[in-house]
């Protein structure tokens, strides 16, 4: 026999290929194949911008934009100068090319300084940080207040000041890896400062700040690394020199690492308005500023360990237009970077894409997105739906807040050839399960909903334009690969299976290399739940299941062979694989009356929801053997559980197999399905 690694299944079961991956491809993500063999994530085959539309009534002075992906939420801090005065905060979930914005929150109701914009930045877990600059006489003060989600209502706590400052502009980011925001501003002696925020609820406390240059400076733009587990901070050093440094956030203290400088570049402070962005295909920040004669400059900082260095800056503005206000965002779906700018052209709006290779920048040529004069730009990445949003003052329109939206045009989801096993660094191979296959690595899946690919590589039951269906859920981890288009209607179709002609999906009769439904079986409080069918037109055999043991006790399988269940002969040897998040654990044992397939440790009720694979039921050749997974929840997280089992009765072939609770009783529902040859 074989070894059990040999025969244990690993991110899928089935049919399965290997392809060479063209960019970074996750573990578990749908996968599209390219014009000349490579598979890579769906992307944007081009972008266009929808119509402008109003969020605001009002005198905005300045926008600030970021995206909170745990809740789904678009959050804009902006500014109003004309009647009710002050700084607000205001989500929004973006559907198609519109935004539902609800209701403004004030989050500081006095006169705001119109000249410099606020900064915001989200946990991705419904928490969010302004920064921002009150003016006071000759000075300012710098102030940052506390923003939580809930739904569609947002809670801000009282800002709290970091100190006297200079005007000359500021940068919060969030850094994942510390779980902390940092600020970034001109402090004490016009040094630039960073400092650590420790959030409770609504309320921040402001740690020791530290000082990373000493020295007057100023204008800060910041990006999170999510590579490097870094700050890239982005910054006005003098006439000569901008410069770029790494920022480690330990504990709540922040240490910088050795600047780079971009020389040959000259930048006025006061004019600089600098912006950041995270290219997470290349693992690079994207730096967006205005040089001394107008035009504008996108760069690439690239972080290794605590040092930072520059690729060559690239001019996005040409001719007479000139750079005013511009902001940068990163689309992962068309991997592009985004930049937006009001031009010299009497300050209408642009859109220019580059893409990076290496640590260069290629930017097309710009696109107008309105042809209104437009001023204090912000723009954002929206993960969920696919798409940039903008934000702006219309000065055409008495100066109210406007925001349009970067469509997807076009995607090539139809090219959807599979799901990945593993991941899959660029340029090298690996494993795909295709049509026909199950894959096993998701999570969450509703057993027996249908599932489609999405414009990121996820999948759904939202069957999105273009429609492109991925498969069924057969357990809570796995998901049997149609391949189809769309699905027929089921009416009237029992125990058929789907069938193509390559254009369109239609029921048909068992036939060929397929899985048959073959019946299902309910329980309640029963003590065994038999299977006794395996008939050999069937070559192998799956059983889902979702059921709950009454007791503290674990689930165990029985196999039945020579006319009798197993109850006191050491027949069976498994091995299983289990984890929580944290480090897997693997477990050997042998000569048992009966399997454990949750693998140990069970205490109170426990839900279970998995699938078992049967193969060789009826052979005389081989021993039969079969392969499992399960899912059940264990306090706030949950077990889960891969395993394999084999039965050593000699070449008899197997005539039954057993689910039992060791003393206790089983509810819940089997299907059995099986797979056919011809």
């Amino acid at each position: 026999m074989t070894t059990l690694s040999e025969l244990f299944p690993v991110g899928g079961g089935g049919l399965t290929a290997d392809f060479v991956a063209s960019g970074t491809l996750p573990n578990g993500k749908a996968v599209i194949l390219n014009s000349n063999g490579t598979v890579s994530l769906p992307a944007n085959q081009s972008l266009s911008a929808s119509s402008q539309a109003a969020y605001q009534t009002g005198q905005v002075t300045s926008n600030a934009l970021t995206y909170d992906a745990g809740k789904n939420k678009i959050i804009s801090a902006f500014t109003e100068n004309i009647g009710a005065q002050g700084l607000y905060a205001q989500i929004g979930v973006l559907s198609g090319s519109s935004i539902t914005w609800q209701t403004r929150v004030i989050a500081y109701a006095a006169d705001h300084n119109p000249g410099i914009n606020p900064s915001v930045a989200s946990d991705d877990n419904g928490t969010f940080v302004i920064a921002f600059d009150k003016a006071n006489g000759t000075s300012s003060l710098i102030y940052v207040v506390v923003g939580t989600i809930s739904g569609n209502t947002v809670t801000m706590g009282t800002p709290v000041s970091l100190g006297t400052s200079q005007q000359n502009g500021l940068s919060v980011a969030y850094d994942a890896n510390a779980a902390k925001f940092i600020v970034f501003y001109t402090g004490v002696s016009d040094y630039g400062t960073g400092v650590v925020l420790s959030i409770s609820g609504t309320t921040p406390t402001v740690n020791t700040p530290v000082v990373f240059r000493s020295a007057a400076g100023g204008k800060y733009a910041s990006a999170y690394d999510s590579v490097s587990q870094k700050v890239g901070l982005f910054y006005y050093k003098d006439t000569a020199n901008i410069s770029g440094q790494a920022v480690t956030i330990s504990g709540t203290t922040p240490s910088y690492g050795t600047a780079a400088n971009l020389v040959n570049v000259i930048a006025t402070e006061s004019y600089m308005q600098p912006d950041g962005a995270f290219d997470s295909d290349t693992g690079q920040c994207v730096f967006v500023f205005r040089q001394d004669n107008g035009h504008g400059i996108a760069v690439t900082m690239k972080i290794s360990g605590t040092s930072s260095s520059f690729g060559t800056g690239v001019q996005f503005t040409s001719g007479s237009d000139r750079c005013q206000w511009p902001s940068v965002s990163y689309d992962t779906l068309a991997k592009k970077v985004v930049i937006i700018n009001d031009t010299g052209d009497n300050n209408k709006g642009d859109y220019i894409l580059g893409s990076v290779s290496g640590t260069a920048i290629a930017v097309d040529a710009a696109v107008e997105f309105t042809a209104s004069s437009i001023i204090w730009l912000a723009s954002v990445f929206d993960s969920t739906a696919g798409k940039s949003v903008f934000t702006y003052s219309n000065v055409s329109i008495s100066d109210d807040g406007y925001y349009v939206v970067l469509a997807n045009a076009v995607q090539n989801v139809s090219d959807f050839v599979g799901i990945t096993t593993e991941a899959i660094a660029s340029g090298t191979t690996g494993t795909v399960t295709v049509s026909g296959g199950v894959s096993t690595n998701q999570s969450s899946l509703t057993i027996g909903s249908t599932y489609y690919v999405q414009a990121d590589g996820t999948i759904s039951t939202v069957s999105t334009s273009p429609a492109v269906l991925a498969g069924e859920a057969v357990s809570a981890t796995s998901l049997l690969l149609n391949g189809l288009d769309e699905i027929p209607s089921q009416s009237g179709n029992t125990g058929k299976f789907l069938t193509t002609d390559g254009s369109s999906a239609s029921w048909g009769t068992v036939g060929g290399s397929q899985w048959e439904y073959i019946s299902t079986t309910t329980a309640t409080a029963a003590s065994t739940v038999d299977f006794e069918t395996f008939s050999s037109s069937y070559v192998r055999f799956m059983i889902t299941f979702t059921l709950q043991t009454s007791q503290s006790t674990d689930l165990y399988t029985r196999i039945k062979t020579n006319g009798v269940y197993h109850t006191t002969e050491a027949q069976h040897d498994y091995v299983f694989l289990r984890w929580t998040g944290g480090t897997p654990s693997w477990s050997s044992v042998v000569n048992q009356n009966k399997i454990d397939i949750n693998g140990g440790g069970m205490t109170g009720l426990r839900d279970n929801t998995g699938a078992i694979f049967i193969e060789h039921p009826n052979s005389t050749a081989a021993f039969p053997f079969f392969t499992w997974e399960l899912t059940y929840p264990a306090g706030s997280e949950s077990f889960n559980v891969k395993g394999l089992g084999v039965w050593s009765d000699g070449h008899t072939g197997l005539q039954g197999l057993r689910f039992l609770s060791g003393g206790g009783t089983i509810t819940g529902s089997f299907n059995l399905y099986g797979f056919k040859t011809s």
